[in-house]
């Protein structure tokens, strides 16, 4: 796995996140409840890889400004802990 490799050449404090794309093609309720189906799998994938999840739109822009906010202010924490 890519992440396996990352961690073996760069260390294990790297800063991640889980993004879901296309949440443009599903609005409101219908967002909700998909992510609903895929909680369970999310909640599991954020535990097994210790990340945020956001659902993210690269057609509209969603929530990108917003996640990749989150993983830059990771990074500049652990710069400053490190």
């Amino acid at each position: 796995m890519w992440l396996q490799q990352l961690t073996l050449y760069c260390g294990e404090n790297i800063p991640t996140m889980l993004l879901g794309n296309k949440s443009d093609k599903l609005e409101g309720e219908a967002l909700g409840r998909t992510l609903q189906a895929y909680k369970e799998r999310i909640d599991e994938l954020k535990k097994e890889f210790g990340c945020e999840f956001y659902p993210v739109s690269a057609a509209t822009g969603h929530n990108l400004e917003s996640s990749f906010n989150s993983l830059i202010g990771k990074a500049v924490q652990q710069v400053d802990l490190g």
